[in-house]
């Protein structure tokens, strides 16, 4: 069962699905927060039911390809990181205030619904996320009202009438990682110049690596710190990376976000087949959604936050059986 409504609706079809007994692929997020998550994957677990989540940056064949070097031990010891995603889906002033920008609907802003995807990548790339010191805000504090039955989330309205944004168009956050890794996470809708700009920069104590989705096909990586060789080699997708040969005939042929949706269904079908578990999954997103959750405290508070560790969720750091 595949479920890609609006947020509100996630949690209740969500547990609907589970109480049915039926397999169910979710797009993110699962809750408006950390507590209908919870309850989603508290019903999952009870059904016994295998589950998926939408988030498909993971599988990127040069995502895959840095989370086994960083796995192998290639960079060494990790140090510190960087994580955006920025995209300008809301950079319009008068772009139409739809259910995104309403807290009842949507939850979170560009911290639930853009943050989520680094706080996933970054976790499944390097380590789960302990503590968080985050920081949020709107940068267009109006929007025009959509009328009812018209138009789409990017609608444009002229001279309409205006009612406030309920949640965040900006999040950023330090994070520690579960070991020695620090780092520095961000988030914007409202931002001008970037389309999909999720990516990563990941520096370990012998070399590190470099990636975005808008060259989705392309790492970047460093592994000597002297001679002839040392900087940025660029690395062009190929059949080492992930599922890249499913898709690709040979090195250097591009694939696209179509492709990672493919994935996606293809490692829920085999876990609903018990071929192998390799799929990100429920206890994945409540682990994601605490992180969240984490960071909106830390913005009301101005404190650390610490992020509690979530029972299952592995980030593909490991198989499941």
């Amino acid at each position: 069962m595949s479920i890609c409504a609006p947020n509100v609706l996630h949690h209740e079809i969500g547990i609907a699905a589970a109480k049915a007994g039926k397999p169910f692929w979710i797009e993110k997020p699962v809750g408006r927060g950390a507590e209908e998550t919870a309850e989603v994957a508290a019903a999952a677990r009870a059904a016994g039911v295998v589950t998926s989540i939408g988030y498909n940056y993971r599988h990127a064949p040069a995502v895959e390809r840095a989370r086994e070097l960083i796995a192998e031990g290639r960079l060494g010891r990790i140090t510190n990181v960087r994580a955006t995603f920025f995209s300008g889906y809301a950079s319009e002033p008068k772009g139409a205030l739809s259910w995104r920008f309403k807290r009842d609907l949507a939850g979170h802003g560009a911290l639930g619904d853009l943050m989520s995807h680094v706080v996933d990548l970054v976790s499944y790339v390097v380590a789960p996320i302990s503590e968080v010191s985050a920081l949020t805000s709107t940068v267009y504090t109006e929007r025009p009202i959509l009328p009812m039955g018209s138009g789409t989330h990017f609608a444009v309205i002229e001279n309409g009438e205006m009612a406030q944004v309920e949640n965040d168009d900006y999040a950023a956050a330090l994070v520690r990682f579960h070991g020695d890794a620090v780092g520095t996470l961000e988030a914007s809708r409202t931002i001008v110049g970037p389309q999909c700009g999720i990516g990563f920069e990941i520096y370990g104590t012998d070399g590190s690596l470099t990636w975005n989705f808008e060259r989705m096909n392309e790492l970047r990586v460093a592994l000597d710190r002297s001679g002839p060789n040392q900087g940025y080699t660029t690395v062009l997708g190929n059949g080492h990376m992930g599922d890249y040969a499913s898709f690709q005939p040979g090195p250097g042929n591009s694939m696209g976000y179509d492709d990672l949706k493919v994935i996606e269904a293809k490692k829920f079908l085999a876990a609903v087949a018990g071929i192998e578990h390799h799929n990100s999954t429920i206890e994945d997103a409540h682990a994601v959604a605490e992180v969240i959750s984490a960071a909106a405290a830390s913005a009301g508070s101005g404190t650390w936050e610490p992020v509690p560790d979530v029972a299952g969720a592995t980030f593909g750091h490991q198989a499941r059986s």
